[in-house]
């Protein structure tokens, strides 16, 4: 039996198709500078319930009710570092775990001197409060927009992430990622909540996901008409968050900017955040900044592509292209690939550069098929293009895959290798059949992705390990 190479067949990206999808991947640009002052910080007066409205409120629903606690606090003690001030309200919601009691309380965030303890008082504290209940989310929402007016709202959750991905059964406490998963309740948000979080709490301007593999087409369908501006990322993202200190001042020197604009400072805050920590070991960090309302065009995009390849009916030529673009896509580590550095079995793959790796391979191909596909797939890739405000990087995955070979958003993808069935998947571990999922529906991706599964490369067992150095 002849064993199988991993790089040879292309789950270490590289030779001319990487360097063609690294070429698109870049063409999307890089976050804009916005180039705003960051001032000193200065003493202000936070008001617990302001009349008048402020041009910016804060909002943080930080479930730190899990293995992320101690994140939990470092991030509300740099929130304190400038606060409140006469441009911006900072509230939170935050949830924490000290040894084996845990605890929720509403804060007012106060400008405070101390990095190691939060000085600022509790509004309100529960003696019992499920941070995994989105209708908790939608509560905190509308506290926050009715005491804190703002003609701009930005609501940032904070937890682990999973993407599209909802568990058929609650994660294990400590090894979980559900999305505002709460330990003590087993509970999380799931992505159709998202939605229910937003259109019950009016929509915010913008939302960013201090969450791991939130930046996915499956999530930004939920959120169109919700928030005017998204921050996510497709990948995992470093335990130490978003600079909400350099946030929160920029918000309050320059507090006529943009939805887009104050997205791109989070966006910004973080990868200079990741520079720092790379020095410690973490590998990288990349954000996208999204145009959530842009996600019908994209659907119709989706659908038009898919049924084009679909439609080929086993074309030689765009089955080898699409078997190859399975293997080399850039993968992101879902939550059963922890161990599982080359991401072999992760089911979320970068959109924009699967559809590129298919028209790479189409290339030389001389059929019809071949140039629909083709021409199909460039309209696809600009309407995802013109999706995405920004996307940038620094460094890359656990692999050693660089992030700047991704474009920005990731979709279900089955795994690379044909070692699990789309029923076994889905069945033990998805809480919903995907085809049943809002984007699967518009788009057509759940008709596609079931096609997908049909055309993996027949590569089992021992045939799949990677080959020794």
């Amino acid at each position: 039996m002849t064993r199988y190479l991993i790089a040879a067949a292309g789950l270490v990206i590289a030779g001319a198709q990487l360097a063609s999808a690294g070429s698109a991947a870049k063409s999307l640009g890089k976050i804009p500078t916005v180039n705003l002052p960051r001032p000193a910080l200065e003493d202000s007066t936070p008001k617990i319930k302001p009349l008048p409205a402020k041009e910016w409120t804060v909002m943080v629903y930080m479930n730190g009710k899990n293995n992320v606690s101690s994140a939990a606090d470092m991030n509300l003690n740099e929130m304190e570092a400038v606060g409140t001030t006469g441009n911006v309200n900072v509230v939170a919601e935050a949830g924490f775990l000290k040894g084996k009691t845990y605890s929720v309380a509403r804060y007012v965030v106060e400008k405070d001197a101390d990095p190691k303890k939060i000085g600022s008082q509790a509004v309100e504290s529960f003696n019992f409060r499920d941070m995994g209940d989105y209708k908790n989310a939608i509560d905190f929402v509308k506290w926050a927009k009715t005491n804190f007016p703002a003609k701009h709202y930005m609501l940032a959750i904070w937890n682990h992430g999973t993407g599209f991905f909802d568990h058929k059964t609650a994660p294990a406490k400590a090894k979980s990622k559900g999305i505002s998963f709460d330990d003590e309740t087993g509970n999380y948000i799931t992505t159709p909540q998202l939605r229910q979080i937003l259109s019950a709490a009016g929509g915010v301007d913008v939302l960013a996901f201090n969450a791991c593999l939130m930046s996915s087409a499956e999530v930004y369908e939920e959120l169109n008409g919700q928030a005017k501006a998204v921050v996510a990322s497709e990948d995992v993202m470093s335990a130490v968050g978003f600079d909400y200190a350099s946030t929160i001042a920029t918000l309050d020197a320059n507090p006529g900017i943009s939805p887009a604009q104050a997205a791109n400072v989070v966006g910004a805050g973080y990868l200079e955040r990741i520079k720092m920590v790379m020095k410690h070991g973490v590998s990288g960090g990349q954000i996208t900044i999204v145009d959530p309302s842009k996600t019908t065009g994209l659907d119709a995009a989706i659908k038009a592509w898919t049924q084009t390849v679909i439609s080929s009916k086993g074309d030689p030529a765009v089955m080898k292209a699409i078997q190859q673009a399975l293997l080399q896509t850039p993968r992101y580590k879902t939550l059963l690939t922890d161990k599982d550095k080359q991401n072999i079995t992760s089911f979320m793959g970068d959109l924009g550069v699967f559809v590129m790796l298919v028209n790479e391979g189409l290339k030389k191909a001389d059929s019809p098929a071949a140039a629909a596909i083709t021409a199909s797939g460039s309209k696809l890739f600009a309407s995802l293009k013109g999706m995405i405000l920004a996307y940038d990087s620094v460094g890359g995955d656990d692999a050693g895959i660089p992030y700047e070979y991704s474009t920005g958003i990731s979709v279900y993808l089955p795994p690379r290798l044909d070692t699990i069935s789309q029923e076994t998947l889905e069945g033990q571990a998805f809480a919903q059949e995907y085809a049943a999922s809002a984007f699967a529906k518009s788009s057509g991706w759940g008709t596609f992705v079931k096609w997908l599964y049909s055309a993996r490369p027949k590569i089992t067992g021992n045939d799949a390990a990677p080959a020794a150095n």
